[in-house]
Order: structure tokens, then sequence, then C-alpha cells
């Protein structure tokens, strides 16, 4: 394997910081929404456990403390044998198939194909993540931060600004914790956090339009790839306190067929190999709605960018010539 010699001018000029005052400029604004934004959707304070609903219990019944054991007590509406681990390592496995393709087998389509289903599950799950965490600022900043270091690695090896999809979650759970507290807003009939928790909703979305559609960064998925996540809890009215007709909307029929419509619109500019991405669907149907006996987060978060760094050693030691090249 050989770096070409289209690529070699442009990692050039990369890493010699040729475009840095354009790409400053351009990602300013994004900097700024996504310091500014967490502020703005707050965490659920006092005595809030959104699955209580679930348990015929009032919306803040349920201890702090008492959070972690419900989540794994209760699965909800999914009534699978797969716990939340189960489909991450699952879709760990796929990525790093379709990784190792990318990276070192480039023309092997087939390591490429079984990488389609990593996406689907890690957005399920992160979705779900988001819901239940309570300590959403740190949960962010630490989805960004992994982001903006991956994401930095894949602009210099392709010598052109790119957000890689831990990116595309991070602007993802700005829309879903918004949504939520829209949510809490509205079924606690609290005008003032619902006035504020919809223009909170309007600016994570207008700010996932702008970096997806308009800024001079490609995102991995595009703006799909930021609102698929978003499905995975939109119907979800029981858990705030809804009855009736709002709260037999959340129905894993439902959630599986929003999911899919998003995995279509994503799949259909993207080719045919995306459509791939519909295989994960049996998996997430297979859902328990726990989290599993283990706390592996940490472990999935490491993951992404450690295989990467992984993949990327492997590559150069095969490929010095593009090392060379990067300091030419």
């Amino acid at each position: 394997m050989s770096v070409s010699d289209e690529a070699k001018p442009a990692a050039r000029a990369v890493w010699h910081g040729q475009g840095v005052q354009q790409c400053m400029s351009a990602q300013f604004p994004l900097l700024i929404g996504f310091v500014l934004l967490p502020y703005s959707i707050q965490e659920p304070t006092g005595n809030v456990n959104p699955r209580g609903a679930y348990r015929g219990k009032a919306f803040d019944s349920v201890r702090p403390a008492r959070y972690n054991r419900a989540m794994q007590e209760d699965g909800g509406i999914y009534k699978g044998f797969l716990s939340g681990n189960a489909l991450k390592l699952f879709a760990c496995v796929c990525m790093l198939i379709d990784h190792t393709g990318a990276i070192l087998f480039p023309e092997t389509a087939a390591l490429r194909a079984v990488g389609r289903l990593a996406m689907p599950l890690f957005a399920f799950t992160f979705a779900e993540g988001c819901f239940y965490t309570r300590r959403r600022l740190t949960h962010f900043m630490l989805v960004l931060g992994i982001g903006l270091v991956t994401s930095a690695g894949f602009s210099l090896a392709e010598g052109a600004l790119r957000g890689d999809i831990m990116i595309s979650f991070t602007m993802a759970s700005l829309v879903i914790w918004a949504l939520d507290s829209l949510k809490r807003g509205v079924f606690r009939r609290d005008a003032k956090r619902a006035a504020l928790s919809a223009a909170g909703l309007l600016a994570a979305l207008a700010l996932a339009t702008w970096v997806c559609c308009f800024s001079s960064v490609r995102i991995d998925y595009g703006l799909g790839g930021v609102l698929l996540p978003m499905t995975v809890r939109l119907l979800d009215f029981r858990s705030y306190g809804g009855k009736g007709l709002a709260a037999e909307l959340h129905q894993p029929a439902l959630t599986a067929l929003l999911f899919t419509v998003c995995l279509i619109a994503i799949a259909l500019p993207r080719g045919d190999m995306q459509f791939l991405s519909l295989l994960a669907l049996p998996l997430i149907v297979l859902y328990n709605g726990k989290r599993g006996k283990l706390r592996l987060k940490y472990f999935f978060y490491a993951f992404y960018p450690l295989h990467l760094a992984l993949l990327a050693a492997i590559y150069l030691a095969l490929n010095p010539a593009y090392l060379s090249a990067l300091f030419a």
C-alpha cells in the first residue's frame, strides 16, 4: 500500500497549518455553541427517575440513589434478551472490522459491509445513555473531547476538515436533552421551562443544521446522523407523566419504525452498501431495556480512539512514506 500523490500535498498542508485561519474562523461559532448550549439545557434535579413512570410511580418518586437499580430491574417497553452492553460489544466488533478494512484493506468491500451495522447500534445505545445519565455536562464534554481528538486525526489523514461520528453524537445529545427538558416543562405545566427548552431545542437543531449542511466540515452521516438517536425517545411521553394515547405512543414497533425511516434517509444518498445498516434492526428489537450487569461505559469510550490509534500505527509502520510526507 502506498500514499497517492494527491494525498501527500494535502497531508503536508494540514500538518504545516495552511488554512488554519480559515478553519478557526469557520468553526468559532460551532465552538461557542458547544460551550453555551449544555448550560441552557438543565440537568434533572431533585428526586428524578424517568423510569419510575413505567413502574406505576410518580415522575419524581424515586430517589437518585435508586436510579441505577431501577434501570437494571425494569426494562420498560423492551422485552428482549440483549442488554445495552451486548449491543455495544457487537457494535465494537463490527466497527473494528469496518475500520480495519477502511485503513488497511480498502479494496475489501466485505469488511466495510460488516461495519454498516455499527453506527445504528451505537446510535440507539447512545440515545438510551443520554436518557439515563445524571451527569450531562460531564457526558457531553467526554463525547466532545473524544470527537475533537479523533476528528483531528481523520482531518490530518484526509487533508480536509472532518467531524466523525462522535461529533454527530455530541450534537445529538444537545437535541435529546433539549427535547427531554421540553417534555418535562410541558407535563409539569411549567410554562417558563417549556419556553426556554423550546428555544434550546431550536438552537440545538439550528446548530446541527449549520454544522452539517453549511459549514466547511464534513460530518459523518450528516444531519441524519444527528437526528437518528433522537428518534429512540421521540415518542416517549409516558416517562414524563403522559397518560392515555400519549403513553401508548412509546412502543417498540413505533420506535423501530421511526428509527428505520431515519436509517433509510441516511442510506439513500450514500448508496447500496449503507442499506446494510438496516440489518442492525433485529438486534435492536431484541434489546431488553437494561444496561447490563457490568459498568463498561468508559471501556466503550476508550475503545473508539484506541482502536483507531492502533490501526493508524499499523498503517504507518507499513507505509513509512506517508509519515515522511507529513514531515516533508
